[in-house]
């Protein structure tokens, strides 16, 4: 698929006629603007197929009248011959059921409402979508390969039959439900859109054309963080500006380091490894830093509520985990006793006071992990993991039986001694 998709890219760009050729090949590479140019000439390219394809269908629906004009006239024919040789009735009217499920198998096969349309109806609807497409597109400036291949294969589905009929179809129930209102608002936010290909569209740009000089875009860099090569690799994709930080402290439940990499986010990238890798002997367990996958992990688990502290609460306690919450308080109460909690339903106040009294009872048995912040009264793995193995019962020691006493031995008489 990548192969084929470099041999079109490449001949678009052939067409082009102003991207230079490197050693024989001509296919840009990285951020340049001359995607923009591939983009348009890949357009020229999807136009001469979408006309081809629609002068097919307006012969296709010119042709059916023909044809089945054709059929009937031979159905009549046949029945006339066939009365002429004497034929019986039977034979007849077999004759006109097959011609008639012929016309009939011909009319089923083609209808479609892509065939019955009119054809200056399908055609206007495609060149008036494809004239605004070109025109959103132009006040965008394509730079990569993946904005030129998503820009051309929302431009050639413009053409698609599955398109053109939605079309049709929506626009009708629109119109008999809003009016030309609704229409009109349709129109401003079609499925289509060229502004999804791309934000790097800039305020008051001009669109680049064919004419003009392609010249090396200038992008401004980004500032540096400081910290971030503390919990990241320095081109960690997924991790690169401001923006994506916020993000991940938002999914982190950090939002209070404010875009800062401060202790808070080190902490809970902490619970987050011992929450995600569960094996002890396991490298990423103990790991500093996140990888690209880790953190598309943690963006995609969305934000931190209200009631969660940190990732492991957020994701094994949510307001529907009444199995968790059930267990979580059936062992608190196990081991502490008083002040019973039943089942929670959320990580309340009392639930928290509980939790910070079995961490305190659990610190004089086992050794917790030091997150580097206070987390005396949150959950997080090996904390469960520790209530669980405290309520354990533990089998009795065993005593060792008592040794047997030694037999006592008599000395055996010696000759010629009497007792």
């Amino acid at each position: 698929m990548t192969a084929l998709q470099d041999l079109y890219l490449s001949e678009l760009c052939r067409q082009t006629g102003m991207v230079p050729m490197v050693e024989g090949v001509c296919n840009p590479v990285g951020i340049t603007p001359n995607w923009g140019v591939i983009a348009e000439a890949g357009m020229n390219d999807i136009d001469a197929r979408c006309d081809a394809y629609l002068a097919w269908l307006d012969d296709k629906r010119r042709s059916q009248e023909p044809i089945l004009s054709e059929i009937n006239a031979l159905q009549t024919t046949s029945q006339a011959l066939m009365r002429v040789a004497g034929v019986g009735a039977d034979p007849i009217t077999m004759v006109g059921l097959a011609f008639g499920l012929a016309s009939n198998t011909f009319t089923n096969i083609r209808s479609r409402l892509l065939l019955e349309a009119n054809h200056s109806t399908v055609q206007s609807i495609v060149l008036s979508r494809q004239k605004e497409y070109r025109d959103g597109l132009m006040k965008q400036r394509v730079v990569t390969r993946a904005e030129a291949v998503y820009a051309l294969r929302s431009y050639l589905r413009i053409c698609m039959p599955m398109t053109i009929e939605m079309q049709i179809n929506t626009t009708i129930t629109i119109y008999e439900q809003a009016g030309v209102t609704g229409v009109a608002i349709k129109r401003d936010n079609p499925l289509i859109d060229p502004r999804t290909v791309t934000r790097n569209a800039p305020v008051g740009a001009v669109p680049l054309v064919s004419s003009q000089k392609v010249v090396q875009i200038e992008r401004p860099v980004l500032p540096t963080i400081p910290g971030l090569t503390d919990i990241t690799a320095k081109d960690n994709p997924e991790l690169r500006g401001q923006s994506d930080l916020n993000q991940l402290q938002s999914a982190l439940c950090a939002k209070a380091d404010n875009g800062v990499v401060g202790a808070l986010t080190k902490a809970e990238i902490g619970v987050f490894k011992i929450a995600t890798y569960v094996l002890p002997d396991d490298p990423r367990r103990e790991g500093k830093q996140l990888s690209p996958d880790e953190i598309r992990k943690i963006k995609t688990s969305g934000e931190c509520p209200d009631t969660a502290k940190n990732y492991y609460e957020k994701v094994n306690y949510k307001p529907n985990a009444q199995a968790r919450f059930g267990a979580l308080g059936r062992n608190l109460d196990r081991f502490i006793p008083e002040n019973p909690l039943g089942t929670p339903t959320a990580l309340t106040k009392p639930v928290r006071d509980k939790i910070a009294l079995a961490r305190q009872k659990l610190g004089k048995t086992v050794s917790l992990r030091d997150y580097g912040i206070n987390v005396s009264d949150q959950l997080t793995r090996d904390f469960d993991e520790a209530l669980a193995e405290a309520l354990v019962p533990q089998a009795p020691a065993q005593t060792p039986a008592p040794a047997a006493p030694a037999p006592v031995q008599t000395p055996a008489p010696i000759p010629g001694q009497t007792r």
